[in-house]
């Protein structure tokens, strides 16, 4: 049995965000940051975590729309989609890269584990990924898979 719940990021400039945490049912484990589709960190996002939890991760999905709409829930209807590309063409990607970095470096885990969306990040997948504090960031998008070495 995981542990799920939604808890609170500070970044640098102060504003706090929040993330969906699954813990594995050890309560500690590998870090996994599961960025989010452009329909939020919804029903189907939150269970990609548990289900890792249950793998042994500690996977954080932080809310990269935290800016224009708190935990976004969006379903994949022609309305929900609508939305989503709505909240994403208005997503400033430079802020949102901080959140993720921020994201990362809270939970110090292993792996970056990006979504779908995320592979279309105008300012590439994963954004400021080898600036993190990681020894390496893998990034699986479909059956793509890039690793990038850390500083």
């Amino acid at each position: 049995m995981t542990s799920e719940k939604w808890m609170t990021i500070s970044p640098a400039d102060k504003n706090t965000f929040s993330g969906y945490l699954a813990l594995p049912p050890a309560g500690t484990g590998p870090g996994l940051v599961l960025i989010q589709e452009i329909w939020g960190v919804n029903d189907h996002i939150r269970a990609v975590a548990e289900q890792y939890a249950l793998d042994g991760f500690v996977v954080l999905a932080p809310d990269v729309f935290w800016r224009q709409q708190t935990r976004t829930n969006l379903s994949y209807t022609e309305a929900g989609t609508a939305k989503a590309f709505e909240l994403m063409k208005s997503t400033d990607f430079r802020q949102a890269t901080e959140d993720v970095v921020t994201a990362i470096e809270h939970l110090r885990g292993l792996a970056c584990l990006v979504s779908a969306w995320a592979g279309s990040w105008p300012i590439g997948p994963p954004p400021a990924a080898s600036q993190t504090p990681l020894s390496a960031i893998t990034v699986a998008e479909f059956k793509t898979i890039w690793t990038w070495p850390g500083r």
